[in-house]
């Protein structure tokens, strides 16, 4: 039996059974995405709306939700202001959750979005630190860990007090953020400094829009 998204109504991952009850955007009946003259989008339909309320721009959850913000990286684009439902239901597109910053050791120099190779791909990279605005999809696995997620994680009640005190000595000041230009997938993210320096991680597109193999997916 079909789901929603065109996924089972139920699947195995590992043991753990997973249903997918929410409408996404490949959906008939769902609100669609303004798309600019590129492909990418402007803008989309808030989540929770469309048919039954149900409208989910995630995609399958695999272990963590980095890997739903990694194919669908709107916590980079559109900010949400304090408070307002983790930003979840209630991003804005006036709201920046992230400044470019100069890479480092660029001392005075410009800080912009540069045109990059990416395992021949044409790839946008630049230097980003969280704003106010920044809400990650996931406080306890954001794509850009530091102060603003480490607060959310905190109003969510998955930090104390005393382990963010702890945990501010070794924040990053920036991360260095890769993202394809044709699907704008994060393909590479690393941190800059702070107690994780150099961490992050890199992903590499082997085809776009080429019909995908679902047997992976065990129907219960």
């Amino acid at each position: 039996m079909a789901g929603r998204r065109g996924l089972p109504v139920q699947y195995d991952d590992g043991g753990l059974r997973v249903g997918v009850d929410d409408y996404g955007v490949d959906d008939p009946r769902a609100p669609q995405p303004q798309l600019r003259a590129d492909g990418l989008v402007a803008s989309r339909p808030p989540a929770n709306s469309g048919p039954d309320d149900g409208l989910s721009y995630d995609g399958v959850l695999w272990q963590t939700y980095r890997w739903v913000a990694m194919l669908d990286p709107v916590e980079l684009a559109d900010g949400a202001g304090p408070g307002v439902d983790g930003g979840r239901f209630a991003r804005q597109a006036s709201r920046s959750p992230v400044r470019v910053t100069a890479a480092p050791g660029a001392g005075s120099g410009p800080a912009q979005v540069e045109v990059v190779d990416h395992h021949d791909r044409p790839a946008w990279q630049a230097f980003l630190i969280p704003t106010e605005d920044y809400d990650p999809r996931c406080s306890c696995c954001p794509l850009l860990p530091g102060e603003v997620a480490s607060r959310s994680l905190l109003a969510e009640g998955g930090l104390s007090p005393v382990q963010l005190e702890a945990a501010s000595a070794g924040w990053p000041s920036a991360h260095r953020v890769r993202l394809d230009a044709a699907t704008g997938i994060v393909v590479e993210l690393e941190q800059i400094d702070g107690d994780g320096a150099g961490g992050g991680w890199t992903a590499t597109i082997e085809a776009v829009d080429e019909q995908h193999d679902r047997s992976w997916f065990t129907r219960v």
